[in-house]
Parts: C-alpha cells; structure tokens; sequence
C-alpha cells in the first residue's frame, strides 16, 4: 500500500505539473517520460521468451518440435533434451506463477497451461524479423530520453532540479510497483496449489465436486467438508456456482462508479460504432487486422502483426505484445501493469475502450491511434475473417 500509495500521488503531482508547463503535450510527454526503464519486471517475460525463441531457432530439432504441433497440444516433454528444453525449464521457475487474470485463483498459470507461451514461441520463430530486446530497449530508452529533452525546454530553469527529482520517484515507485505485483502474483501462485490440492482432496469424497471444486466454496464450507465427510454434499452447490459463474460473465462490466450495490446489469445488446474511444496507453499509430481474444486458447490463432483486442491485458498477456501489431483493452488505464509493459515494448495501445471486446470482430480492420486514444473501424471483416482465417 505504501508503494501504491506514493506511486499514485508522485504522478499526480507529475500530471499536475505537466499540464502547467507542456499544456497540449502533457499527456505524451508523460507516457514517453514513463517508458525505457530497461530492468522492469514486469516486462521481463516477453523478452526473455524472445531470447527462448533464439535458442531454438540455433536447435533444429527443438525448433522442428516446436512447430509442429497446434501449441494447445505442446507440452515441455515434445521437447528434445538440449538447450531450448533446459531454457524453457528455467523460464517456468522463474515465471511460471504468472498467467493471464493471474489476480484470479481459479486462473490458471503458466505451469498449468503453456499455450500462450507455446503460441508465442512459434510466432518468433515463424517470423524472424523483429526487433531484439536489446534493440527495443534501446529505442526506448531514446524515446524517453528525448521527452526529458524537452521537459528541460520547457520547466523554468529553477525548478529544473525539482521536477527531475519527482520524474526519478516516479520511475522508481513504477519499478517497485511492478516488482511488488510478481511477488503477490507468486505468492497467489502457491495459494492456488494449496486450493488444487484440496479441489483433489474434495474430488475423493465427491467425484462430481470436478478437479476446481474448492474456488467455488467458502472456506468454512471447504473446512467443513474436509474435516467432516459424508455430513452432506457440497457437488450441487458447486454445480450451481459454476452456472452463477457463467452467466456473470455473459453480462456487460457494471458501472465504474456507484453507491452502494451495483446495479443489475442485463443488457447483452452488442453497442456499435465506427470509432471507439479510450485512454491513450502507448504511443503510434497502426492500420491492421484485429484478433478477438478471450483465452488462451483462442490466442493460438493469433497472428504476427495483428492488432490484440482483449478484455482485460495483465502480464499474463505480455508475451504476445511483442509479436502484436498493437493492443486494445476493455479495462485498464495508462498507469495499469499492461500499459506500462506496452510502453516498455514500445506496442501502440488504447486501454479502457468498454465494449471492444463486443464491437470488434476478428477480422476487422481498424485504424489505432495511440496518442489520442482511438480505434477506428475501417473495414468489417468478411465472413472468413471473421472465422478465423486470415486475409
């Protein structure tokens, strides 16, 4: 809470000032004053996935094994014994906790489900013409740089130092932040094995309670249950929660702000619109084809180039930045773990768009302007496209 704390009220003050001495361009300014950090945790998975696909790119066989098979199917045993299998070994144990709404328990990680990792991998290696991290580190690192160039310009002279001095606690509590974030999401990792474990232990005295059956129960329901077999069956309840679960997730995201309990939510009515507006994440402007992504297993269609359209983006997603042309969310805001990865990779992004997720159709092709927070509909998909097939 501390970091949070003085991360939040360090950009506050940065904003603040910003806006008396960049006016206009106090927005873009903070987004490239906030980018090329280099040692930023979060953003470590993408690129040391990059540094695996080089690894296997210099393995024929591990490369050969890689790629053929569809990645929802790759397990680390399809893998030959060499050097990409020990790397892609010491990537699980640095990282494997993590996993896309890793926030969420009942998600699971890396270790569980490979596939986004396994569907990256294949997109570097397919590919083979993008930029290396070092590169992209450096491009950035110019990037931010060339703004603080400009702040110097533009902040009187005496209060240079003091401004210099806020813009260096704002990266650091940025850095801490993000830190902070992989060690609760670790620490959420182990409470998962512990609610896995005790999902196998429900299973043996009910079979219908299914292999999840403690992340639907309380955790006096769970005790009870475990300590106290055969006094009654917790399967149905399960069951119904599962159902409950479901249809939750069917319905639109409640208001942002309310008094109170919120307030039912039914409309499913897809909104349309030829352009969606956001909060600007990370700068550029890209034309491209869209991908509508809700899973990881929807993810393994993904292709190089096209523009990621999901709900909520977390570092779970992170691996696929690198290979997307750009990034919409539903969710998020610029200061989000996502945004701050995406301008660590230097991806245009538009967070924070409501309905994209509804409006956009794979397929689509768009027009993303991540300086002023627009998706414009250029083309709607045809009726291939929009099955998947890429045009």
């Amino acid at each position: 809470l501390t970091v949070y704390g003085n991360l939040l009220s360090s950009v506050v003050v940065l904003t603040t000032a910003l806006r008396v001495f960049a006016k206009e361009r106090a927005d873009v300014l903070q987004r490239d004053l906030l980018t090329g950090l280099a040692d930023l945790d979060s953003a470590a998975p993408g690129m040391r996935l990059w540094y695996l696909a080089e690894t296997a790119r210099a393995e024929p066989e591990a490369k050969a094994a890689l790629l053929a098979a569809d990645p929802t199917h790759l397990t680390l045993e399809d893998l030959p014994s060499g050097p990409t299998r020990k790397a892609l070994e010491t990537f699980l144990e640095a990282f494997g906790h993590r996993g896309t709404r890793e926030a969420e328990i009942a998600e699971p990680r890396w270790r569980e489900d490979p596939t986004l990792l396994f569907t990256t991998l294949q997109l570097h290696l397919r590919g083979g013409g993008e930029l290396g991290p070092l590169v992209v580190e450096e491009r950035q690192r110019k990037v931010r740089e060339a703004a603080e160039a400009e702040l110097a310009k533009l902040v009187p002279a005496p209060l240079l130092p003091a401004f210099r001095h806020l813009l260096t606690l704002v990266q650091r509590f940025l850095r801490l932040r993000e830190r902070l974030r992989g060690s609760v999401t670790e620490v959420l990792g182990f409470f998962r094995l512990v609610a896995l474990d005790a999902s196998r232990r429900l299973a043996l005295l009910e079979p219908d309670a299914g292999t999840d059956g403690a992340f639907y129960l309380t955790l006096d329901e769970l005790h009870q249950q475990l300590r106290h077999p055969g006094r009654a069956t917790v399967a149905s309840r399960i069951r119904q929660r599962r159902r409950q679960l479901e249809r939750d997730r069917a319905l639109p995201d409640p208001p942002d702000t309310f008094v109170g309990f919120p307030p039912p939510v039914s409309d499913t009515r897809e909104p349309s619109a030829d352009a969606l507006r956001g909060l600007p994440a990370s700068s550029g402007v890209v034309e491209g084809r869209v991908r509508v992504v809700r899973t990881p297993l929807e993810a393994a269609a993904f292709e190089r180039g096209e523009i990621l359209v999901v709900g909520q983006a977390d570092v779970g997603w992170s691996p696929l930045f690198l290979v997307a042309g750009a990034v919409v969310t539903d969710l998020g805001g610029p200061l989000s773990h996502a945004s701050i990865v995406l301008r660590e990779y230097g991806v245009p992004a538009v967070v924070n768009v409501k309905h994209g997720t509804r409006v956009l159709k794979t397929g689509d092709r768009v027009r993303l302007d991540g300086d002023r927070g627009e998706v414009r509909l250029l083309e709607r998909a045809s009726v291939g496209d929009a099955a998947g097939v890429s045009a």
